[in-house]
C-alpha cells in the first residue's frame, strides 16, 4: 500500500475536533481499521460517515446537527403534528466481516431498537434494515465498489440498492488534498496574485472576487461563509442580485468530483458551468441554497454532461444537451437530491418545466423526492424564453 498523509488526531477523536497547528505525519495505511470515510458530497464528519474504530467497533455516524434537516426522521410519530424523532446519531454495524485479501467489508445496520425482551421495529422512509458491502481501494483512500441495500421490515429482498463508486462516493477522512478554509483562501489569493503578475486582470477586477476569496474558488472549496461573502460582494459591485458571468471551469469541477464524463467531452470548448450548476454537481445543498439566495437563475439551462446511475447520462456535446436546472438537481443522489430539489423549487421554476421533469424523470427520483414533487404546489414562475 502507498504511504498517505493523514492527521493522526482524526484517529481516536472521531468528533472532528482539530488543533490549530495543523501538523501531519506520514503513516502507512494498510487497513480501513482506525479510519473514517465521508461522503464526497458532504466532506464532513457525522454526515452518514463510516467509522471503523477497531475490529469490534464500527458504525455509521449521523451526529452532525445538519442531519436533523438533511435526513428524514423516523416514521413513527405520536400525533399528526409530531415531526418525529431525528435519525439515530449512531448506527452500529452488526454481523461485520472483513476479507483482507479482497479489501471487502460486509455488515448491516438497523433502525429498530433492541429493548431486551423484544425489538421495537422502527423505519426511516420505510426502510428498517440496510446491508452494506464496501470494497476499498488498494491504498484505502476510497470506497470504490460495493452496495447499500435497503429492506422493508421482514422483507427477504431489498427494495432499494445503491452502488458505491457511482451513486455513493466515499473517501477517507481527512483527504490528502484537504486543507482548512483559511489556508485555502491563502492559496486562492496567491493564485489571483500570480494571474495579475502575468498580465491577467488584477484580483479586484476578477468577476466575483472579494477581498479574501473569489466565489468560484469558495464554491469549489465548499467554504460556505466565503461563498456568501463573495456573492454578496459580486452583487454589490453592480447593484444587481444576479451572479452574472460567474462560472466554474468545467474541467476543474470534474476533477473535484473525481468524475470523467467520457472522451466525447474532451473538446476544445467545454460547457459553461454556473455556480448553481457546480454546487448541484458537487451535491452541496448549502452551496445551492446560497447561490439561489443571491439571485441564481433556477430557470436557466445547462448544456453539459450529468452523472447518471450508469455513468454519464448525456451522450456528447453535439448537439449540446439542454438540461433545466431542476433536471440537473435530479442528478444528485441519496438525501441530497430532495434537499437540493427543494432549494431549486423554492427559487420559482416555471410550471412547464416542473411538469415535464416530474413526468419524464420519475425513475431518477429518490422516494422523498417523489413525495416532494407530488406535494409541491408552488411558487412557480412564468416560462423562461429559453425553455421549451
Amino acid at each position: 500500500p502507498s504511504t498517505a498523509r493523514m492527521d493522526l488526531r482524526a484517529i481516536g477523536r472521531m468528533d472532528g475536533a482539530c488543533q490549530s497547528d495543523g501538523r501531519t505525519e506520514d503513516v502507512e495505511v494498510c487497513s480501513m481499521w482506525g479510519q473514517v470515510y465521508v461522503s464526497r458530497g458532504d466532506n464532513e464528519l457525522g454526515m452518514s460517515s463510516y467509522h471503523f474504530l477497531s475490529e469490534s467497533e464500527a458504525y455509521i455516524s449521523f451526529e452532525n446537527e445538519k442531519c436533523t434537516k438533511m435526513y428524514p426522521r423516523i416514521d413513527q410519530r405520536r400525533s399528526v403534528d409530531d415531526p418525529g424523532e431525528r435519525i439515530p446519531r449512531r448506527l452500529p454495524f452488526r454481523g461485520a466481516t472483513y476479507d483482507a485479501n479482497g479489501r471487502v467489508f460486509r455488515g448491516w445496520v438497523t433502525f429498530s431498537r433492541d429493548l431486551g425482551a423484544y425489538e421495537e421495529v422502527i423505519t426511516v422512509d420505510g426502510t428498517e434494515r440496510e446491508e452494506y458491502e464496501l470494497v476499498f481501494s488498494a491504498d484505502f483512500d476510497q470506497i470504490v465498489a460495493g452496495s447499500c441495500r435497503g429492506f422493508f421490515p421482514n422483507a427477504s429482498k431489498p427494495h432499494r440498492e445503491e452502488r458505491f463508486g457511482t451513486e455513493l462516493l466515499y473517501t477517507r477522512w481527512p483527504r490528502q488534498d484537504r486543507v482548512p478554509a483559511g489556508i485555502c483562501r491563502s492559496i486562492v489569493n496567491s493564485e489571483l496574485q500570480r494571474q495579475s503578475s502575468e498580465g491577467q486582470r488584477a484580483p479586484s477586477e476578477l468577476p466575483g472576487a472579494s477581498s479574501s476569496f473569489s466565489a468560484p474558488a469558495a464554491l469549489l472549496a465548499r467554504d460556505a461563509p466565503a461563498l456568501d461573502t463573495a456573492l454578496a460582494a459580486a452583487a454589490g459591485a453592480d447593484g444587481s442580485e444576479g451572479q452574472g458571468e460567474l462560472e466554474v471551469e468545467a474541467k476543474e469541477l470534474w476533477q473535484r468530483m473525481r468524475w470523467e464524463p467520457g472522451p466525447q467531452w474532451r473538446v476544445s470548448t467545454l460547457p459553461r458551468t454556473s455556480l448553481l450548476v457546480a454546487a448541484i454537481l458537487l451535491q452541496w445543498p448549502e452551496g445551492v441554497e446560497l447561490c439561489i439566495r443571491h439571485g441564481a437563475d433556477v430557470n436557466a439551462l445547462y448544456d453539459g454532461p450529468l452523472p447518471g446511475r450508469g455513468g454519464c447520462e448525456s451522450g456528447g456535446p453535439n448537439p449540446p444537451p439542454e438540461h433545466p436546472i431542476l433536471r440537473v438537481a435530479l442528478s444528485a443522489r441519496s438525501c441530497h437530491q430532495s434537499l437540493i430539489c427543494r432549494h431549486v423549487l423554492d427559487g420559482g421554476v416555471s410550471l412547464k418545466v416542473f411538469q415535464r421533469v416530474k413526468k419524464k424523470f420519475q425513475e431518477e427520483m429518490e422516494v422523498d423526492t417523489k413525495d416532494l414533487f407530488n406535494r409541491w404546489l408552488g411558487p412557480f414562475q412564468q416560462t423562461s424564453e429559453r425553455q421549451r
